[in-house]
C-alpha cells in the first residue's frame, strides 16, 4: 500500500512538473512575442541593431531556427490598437537579406534619384520584358536595372549579357517557405519582395516594374520626386478599378489588421510599378511586413484564386471571392501607414494621367534594348 502511494506521488509530481514547465515555456514564448511589439523598429531585437533599446531582449527561438513577429495596427480614427497573428521568419532568410538592413537616414533632393530599377521574369515573359527594358534605357539613361532571373532559357540569358546598365541575377525562389504551397502567378507575385529586399541591400531605393510597364515621358516624374520626399519614400502610380477589400481574402487581415471600412472605400493601388526607399518609415511599416507576410503562405496566399466574381457594379463593398497576393498586402500596409489617405502615396493623376507610362501586355516587337 505504501509502495503504491509512493508511486502515485511520484507520478503526480512528474505530472505537475510537466504542467509547470509547459506553462512556463508558454509564458516565456508569449512574453517574447509581446516584447517584439514594444519598439518602433520591428526587428529591433536582432543582434547588432543600433536602435535596440534593451540589449537583454533576445529573439524568440523555436523549432526550425526561426524568429517571430506580430504586426501592430494603430487606428487613429477610433483610437484602437490591433495585433495580427504571429509571422515567422527563418533565420537563413534574415541572413540572406542581411537583416538588420541599414536605413537611408533621410530622403532628399540629393539622393531621391539614387534608385535602381528592379524587374524579375520567367521565360514566357521575356520578350515583354525587353520592351520594358528599352523604355527604361530610353527615358532613364543613367539608371541601372537589376534583372532577376526566375527561370530564363539559356539563349535569353545570352541576350541580357551585353545590354547597357543591366545586371542579370539568377534568383531561386524555391527555398522560401511559402513557395512550397504556391503555384502559378501566386508564387511569382509573392516573390517580388524578395528581389526588392535583395536590391535594397546595396541601393537606397528600388523602382519595381513589371514586364508590362512602358515608360513614355520621364519629365513628369519631377513632381513625383517631390512627393516621395514629402511622404518619406513610397509611391504607387496607378490603381485598379476595385477596392482592396473586394479582392483580399479575409485571412490576410488576421495577420495584417486594418480598418475594413476604409479598405472598401479606396481603389486598390497597383503593384506593377512601385517606387520605394529604405527609409525608416517605409521599411519598418511597409517593406518589412510585406517581406514577412511573403514568407508565410497563410498570410500572403490563403487562397490561390485570381479570378474575381464581382456582383454587378459593386466592385468595392462586396468580397469577390479572389485574392491579389502582394497587391493586397502592400495596399493594407500603405493605407495603414498613411492613415487611409491614398493621395499621400498614389500618384496616378500626376504620372499616368499625364503620360508618364502605359501598360502593354505582351510584346509588339517594336523595341530593341541597347547594348554596350
Amino acid at each position: 500500500m505504501a509502495t503504491s502511494l509512493a508511486h502515485a506521488a511520484v507520478r503526480l509530481g512528474l505530472f505537475v512538473s510537466v504542467i509547470l514547465v509547459y506553462y512556463f515555456l508558454s509564458y516565456e514564448r508569449n512574453e517574447a512575442i509581446e516584447r517584439l511589439n514594444i519598439h518602433t523598429n520591428p526587428y529591433s531585437t536582432l543582434p547588432g541593431h543600433l536602435t535596440r533599446k534593451d540589449a537583454r531582449v533576445k529573439p524568440l527561438k523555436a523549432a526550425g531556427d526561426s524568429e517571430f513577429y506580430r504586426y501592430t495596427y494603430r487606428n487613429i480614427h477610433i483610437n484602437l490598437t490591433e495585433k495580427g497573428k504571429v509571422l515567422s521568419a527563418p533565420r537563413w532568410a534574415l541572413r540572406k537579406h542581411q537583416m538588420p538592413l541599414k536605413y537611408l537616414e533621410s530622403l532628399n533632393a540629393s539622393n531621391v534619384h539614387q534608385f535602381v530599377f528592379v524587374m524579375a521574369c520567367t521565360a514566357d515573359h521575356f520578350n515583354e520584358s525587353m520592351d520594358a527594358l528599352w523604355t527604361v534605357q530610353e527615358h532613364f539613361p543613367t539608371h541601372q536595372v537589376m534583372y532577376y532571373d526566375w527561370g530564363l532559357d539559356a539563349w535569353q540569358v545570352e541576350m541580357l549579357k551585353p545590354l547597357c546598365r543591366v545586371t542579370h541575377i539568377v534568383f531561386d525562389i524555391s527555398a522560401y517557405p511559402a513557395t512550397k504551397v504556391q503555384s502559378g502567378r501566386s508564387k511569382y507575385q509573392s516573390a517580388k519582395i524578395f528581389c526588392i529586399m535583395d536590391a535594397l541591400i546595396s541601393n537606397p531605393g528600388v523602382f519595381w516594374i513589371d514586364a508590362s510597364i512602358r515608360f513614355i515621358n520621364s519629365s513628369v516624374f519631377t513632381v513625383l520626386y517631390e512627393e516621395v520626399i514629402r511622404n518619406k519614400g513610397f509611391a504607387f502610380f496607378s490603381h485598379a478599378d476595385h477596392s482592396s477589400f473586394a479582392v483580399t481574402h479575409h485571412q490576410m487581415y488576421e495577420y495584417l489588421p486594418t480598418d475594413l471600412e476604409f479598405q472598401k472605400q479606396l481603389y486598390q493601388g497597383a503593384t506593377n510599378a512601385v517606387l520605394m526607399y529604405k527609409t525608416r518609415k517605409v521599411f519598418d511599416n511597409i517593406l518589412w511586413w510585406w517581406f514577412l507576410c511573403s514568407l508565410n503562405a497563410d498570410c500572403m496566399s490563403p487562397i490561390l484564386n485570381l479570378g474575381c466574381k464581382f456582383k454587378g457594379k459593386d466592385n468595392r463593398r462586396t468580397y469577390a471571392q479572389c485574392h491579389r497576393f502582394d497587391q493586397s498586402a502592400t495596399n493594407i500596409l500603405a493605407q495603414n501607414l498613411y492613415h487611409h489617405n491614398d493621395s499621400y502615396y498614389n500618384f496616378e493623376k500626376q504620372i499616368k494621367f499625364h503620360g508618364g507610362f502605359s501598360i502593354q501586355r505582351g510584346s509588339l516587337g517594336l523595341y530593341t534594348p541597347k547594348t554596350c
